[in-house]
């Protein structure tokens, strides 16, 4: 539905079974592939000194997400397929960016504002959308 920001792998995965190695379905594995991206957009984000946030996170996993094959109906899927890579470079970009310009004081002023802002990107807390200009 609409509260969908991303799809991840979660059909035939190949996983330890009671009966050995089996081919499983459902979000409860494709849940994990997210939770790793997100983990390494926050491990990204720490080598730098940069705190990124659960908006700023979600906003990288949904710039970074591959476009569906043609042909699928992904009504209600998200905007495209998780792609770590593409998640990975767009961090790294939006880290480069910011280092050069506001990273220290505007963090620690967004923390208490309840917003977040780095770089040119703004995600508002509570709201879906997360704003950038580029």
């Amino acid at each position: 539905g609409p509260h969908v920001a991303i799809s991840a792998p979660g059909e035939r995965i190949h996983c330890a079974s009671l009966r050995g190695y089996d081919d499983d379905t459902g979000t409860s594995f494709a849940a994990p592939f997210v939770t790793a991206a997100a983990a390494l957009l926050v491990a990204s984000g720490t080598r730098r000194g940069v705190a990124l946030s659960p908006f700023m996170v979600r906003d990288l996993l949904v710039r970074g997400a591959s476009p569906f094959a043609g042909g699928v109906d992904c009504r209600g899927c998200g905007a495209g397929v998780l792609n770590v890579p593409a998640s990975l470079r767009a961090a790294e970009t939006l880290l480069q960016f910011s280092s050069d310009e506001e990273v220290g004081g505007s963090l620690a002023a967004s923390a208490r504002s309840g917003s977040t802002r780095l770089g040119r990107f703004t995600a508002i807390p509570g709201s879906q959308e997360a704003r950038n200009p580029w």
